[in-house]
């Protein structure tokens, strides 16, 4: 199955990232991992992760790791918004 099906040309990085966090050579693994954590911080990162998550042309593997930092972006600005969180 091709990764790039109906994605735009900017999502093509992000899926390329993902598809690296599943690499078994640990440096891959981990620049993959430092990469989205710096573009998590980029206006439109969770966007991009949303697409990914339902487009039914990707690999289930890909969008279930795109649906996970989903949730984990949307909690972290929860309690950076709302410190309050951080005590549950």
């Amino acid at each position: 199955m091709d990764c790039s099906s109906g994605v735009d040309g900017d999502q093509l990085w992000l899926l390329n990232c993902l598809n690296a966090t599943l690499d078994t050579n640990q440096e891959i693994r981990s620049s993959a991992e430092q990469s989205l954590r710096q573009a998590s911080g980029h206006p439109g990162f969770g966007v991009a992760l949303a697409k990914v998550t339902i487009n039914r042309e990707l690999p289930l593997g890909l969008r279930q790791i795109s649906f996970c930092l989903s949730i984990l972006l949307f909690l972290k600005k929860l309690s950076d918004t709302y410190p309050f969180f951080n005590d549950v």
